[in-house]
């Protein structure tokens, strides 16, 4: 990781070293930007980030996918499927 500023904030310049401070490829470091809001910016041509904002970035895909998991656990029907309502509209019994 370079650090190139005298104000001390931390700056990863180029998708290889973003790539590797995350483990993950430099085409998977353009995906998740592009696709997923990987928070990079460019100076010039060089794809940089910060690490605090990538770790916020982490840490708010994290937040939400346990909201999603808690939402879909409470979609659960006590009894099984055979106890929902609906299973009755398949056109066969479910044993």
């Amino acid at each position: 990781m370079d650090a190139r500023s005298n104000t001390g904030m931390q700056v990863i310049y180029g998708a290889g070293r973003i790539a590797e401070f995350l483990g993950i490829g430099r085409r998977q470091v353009h995906h998740a930007a592009e696709c997923h809001g990987l928070p990079v910016f460019k100076i010039g041509t060089t794809v940089c980030a910060r690490p605090e904002a990538i770790a916020a970035w982490i840490s708010a895909r994290e937040a939400s996918a346990d909201e999603a998991r808690k939402a879909k656990s409470t979609d659960w029907t006590p009894g099984g499927p055979e106890a929902d309502p609906s299973a009755a509209d398949l056109g066969f019994a479910i044993r």
